[in-house]
């Protein structure tokens, strides 16, 4: 085994779907892939199957967890690659012929610095480029789009967890995937962490797949989500700032730069989603617990808290 897939599913069945598909088609006969599938989903069922094993979560663990369970199954059976996918993703010839080529290589001294490899994922539902982004640590927070040849030593690439093929020596040289950020800014803090780590990714600049936001569905900007992208956008601002920070001085300077950076994000993500916020359902935070967190106030919503602690006995095989 060189390479283990983990697939996310959550509210879809293995043939809803498009991600697990096209997996099928691609490689279902790749003996050097094990594709495991897990659902944090408790109310549709998940069917085992001769290419892939299948687990099913007690609870829905977000995605960080569920990553971990995977990097963990790839180390305990020798595979040197972890590629992960959330259900929205779909992958084509080009992406597959990519995979074989990486998973082939020979060479995977540690000394390489290579973080992942990193498809071009377009926005399913406008054509556009949605990952890889740059982020200059120092500068700003928000991404910019990608371009080959634009990178500068201090730029830092960042991706989207799904389609990322990732090398498990690097994984494992910055602890896994960070728990502390289960669901929203997982994959900027796993790439801020591979960054200052000393590693790169490596953008698969020909390879062209396409995902669909899932902030751009009703179903996916609920305003429990919007409340977690607020406190986990703060959260990752805040501690860059403490990271990066030389003294205490440098600390609250930059601290009240990103505070700026993370009022100005509010309001883009706020414009984004405002009428899918509009509409209030039974549970979920008041809109005035929305506006205490875009003050500074971070309220995070029960459903939230403690996503993905303890997942190892949350996670049982089908």
């Amino acid at each position: 085994m060189k390479a283990v897939v983990v697939v996310i599913l959550y509210g879809k069945t293995v043939d809803e779907s498009e991600c697990v598909c096209s997996l099928k088609r691609f490689f279902m006969d790749n003996n050097d892939l094990k594709i495991v599938l897990v659902s944090n989903s408790q109310d549709k069922a998940i069917e085992p199957a001769d290419w892939y094993e299948a687990y099913r979560s007690t609870e829905n663990l977000g995605l960080a967890a569920p990553y971990q369970f995977g990097l963990n199954y790839a180390k305990a059976n020798g595979a040197r690659y972890l590629i992960t996918f959330d259900q929205d993703t779909e992958i084509n010839g080009a992406y597959a012929e990519a995979v074989k080529q990486i998973i082939d290589k020979t060479d995977v001294s540690i000394e390489e610095k290579i973080s992942a490899y990193l498809p071009i994922l377009l926005d399913a539902g406008e054509g556009r480029q949605c990952s890889p982004g740059i982020i200059n640590p120092r500068e700003r927070l928000y991404t910019r789009r990608y371009e080959n040849g634009n990178v500068s030593k201090d730029d830092m690439i960042v991706g989207f967890n799904s389609g990322a093929i990732y090398r498990v020596d690097a994984l494992d040289a910055v602890g896994g995937f960070p728990l502390d950020y289960p669901l929203d800014f997982l994959d900027g803090e796993i790439f801020r962490r591979l960054h200052f780590a000393g590693y790169r990714p490596k953008v698969m600049d020909e390879v062209r797949i396409n995902h669909s936001l899932s902030i751009n569905s009703d179903a996916g900007m609920s305003r429990v989500r919007f409340v977690s992208f607020l406190h986990y956008a703060k959260k990752f601002y805040f501690e860059n700032a403490s990271f990066l920070a030389k003294n205490t001085d440098e600390k609250v300077m930059l601290q009240k730069k990103f505070e700026r950076l993370y009022f100005d994000y509010v309001k883009k993500i706020k414009r984004k989603a405002l009428r899918r916020l509009l509409t209030f359902k039974k549970g979920e935070p008041t809109y005035s617990t929305i506006r205490k967190i875009e003050k500074g106030e971070l309220v995070l919503p029960v459903e939230i808290q403690n996503l993905g602690t303890d997942f190892e006995s949350k996670i049982n095989r089908v």
